[in-house]
């Protein structure tokens, strides 16, 4: 089969043939005529055949304004990755037309006619199969523990602890508060231990307060009262008196419970209590919150089973789930314009994101070309059309010399 470019160089060289021979004729009409037509033919050819090779090659060894497109390759190239991809795949154009298409139904169609529910259901396996083997139970205990710690500190307790102790004193908690506080004093006072400390302290002041003085030795011999009988007194008397401040009423009862009152409300104030609470908190964080190897044996004790039966993991409650959600995307409609929504949403996303991909494909892909390369790519896809257009250029000239000829030939006899 004949080449558009066999075929326009056969009409170029047919006309430069038929110049030649009919030169000798040109003198009378149908001789001129005929030439005219061979001539402009000619001419029209090979203007084209120079234009077209000028394009992609140097005609005749002529470098002025030829060689156009490995010349200007570089511009070519960024011209076409902006239209690429600003105008023609441009992430709005890519969603407007994403948009047209219900993408829950092509998923419907994919997973009943392409086996893809069976596809959908191997990757599943083969992933958690991955991620069962390659789970590192220490690393996510670090991780968690990592990032429970990090949050537990940036944890202001000020203001929660404030509004909860207002909140109980509202709703008369501060009752249960000061009862419990007594009622742990009175257990502290009533201890043996309790006992023993106030009797070393009666002895103590006794010593102090005889020293040297006989008088005072005297009187301490005269009204004689035993340290261990003098502690059993006051601790009873203590008892008592913390027994009776469980009455609602009385007066330090009351005190105590003003001053509570007016302490938690200014908490938020108390820049002392502050650093406390701040001290007291990072120092429970950083040595009784040790979270990360409860996490590691947690995930290890519940992982080590499961990545055993592996028929578990993969096989019965994998594919039970997956049957069950593609039963519920077929039925549902509500849940068919869901998955629609978030795979668009998710499309729109890596579109976004991924958008300076094709920047960098392009770029990656038009470097590959080398000068011979690119003029051999667009020759094989665009040559034929370049061809015809020195065909035409042949016949047209042909045509248009002898539309000349015949004018002037007119024109020459009419005026003359």
């Amino acid at each position: 089969m004949l080449t558009k470019k066999y075929k326009a160089t056969v009409a170029l060289t047919i006309s430069m043939v038929g110049c030649l021979f009919t030169y000798p004729y040109h003198a009378n009409f149908w001789g001129g005529l005929i030439y005219s037509g061979f001539l402009a033919a000619m001419i029209g050819g090979l203007a084209d055949w120079f234009a077209i090779t000028a394009l992609f090659r140097k005609p005749l060894g002529i470098a002025y304004r030829t060689e156009v497109i490995p010349r200007n390759r570089q511009r070519i190239f960024n011209e076409m990755i902006v239209f690429v991809s600003k105008d023609l795949l441009n992430p709005l154009n890519i969603m407007n037309v994403v948009q047209q298409y219900d993408t829950s139904e092509m998923v419907i169609k994919y997973l009943e006619e392409n086996d893809g529910q069976t596809k959908v259901k191997i990757l599943a396996q083969q992933i958690s199969t991955a991620l069962l083997h390659n789970v590192d139970g220490q690393a996510i205990g670090a991780l968690v523990e990592s990032v429970v710690k990090d949050g537990a500190k940036n944890i202001n307790l000020i203001p929660v602890l404030q509004t909860s102790l207002i909140w109980s004193i509202e709703h008369h908690y501060d009752e249960t508060i000061v009862n419990f506080i007594l009622d742990e004093l009175i257990w502290i006072i009533r201890e043996e231990e309790m006992k023993k400390n106030l009797t070393f302290l009666i002895e103590k002041a006794k010593e102090e307060y005889e020293g040297s003085s006989k008088r005072r030795q005297i009187a301490s011999m005269v009204f004689a009262i035993s340290s261990d009988r003098l502690a059993a007194m006051a601790q009873k008397e203590i008892i008592k008196y913390l027994e009776a401040l469980h009455a609602s009423d009385h007066k330090l009862r009351v005190q105590l419970k003003r001053s509570l009152k007016g302490m938690v409300v200014t908490l938020d104030a108390n820049l002392s209590f502050q650093e406390l609470i701040k001290y007291y908190q990072e120092k429970i964080i950083s040595e009784k919150l040790n979270i990360g190897e409860k996490v590691s044996a947690y995930i290890h004790t519940i992982l080590q089973p499961v990545a055993k039966d592996k028929s578990l993991a993969t096989q019965s409650h994998i594919d039970k789930f997956i049957d069950e959600k593609v039963v519920e995307l077929k039925k549902s409609n509500r849940v068919q314009a869901i998955v629609d929504t978030k795979i668009k949403a998710y499309l729109e996303i890596f579109i976004t994101e991924q958008h300076d991909m094709i920047v960098k494909i392009m770029q990656e892909r038009l470097n590959e070309f080398s000068n011979e390369a690119l003029i051999n790519f667009i020759e094989n896809r665009v040559g034929d059309d370049l061809q015809m257009i020195r065909i035409n250029g042949s016949l047209i000239g042909g045509l248009v010399g002898m539309l000349l000829y015949v004018i002037t030939y007119l024109a020459e006899r009419v005026w003359c």
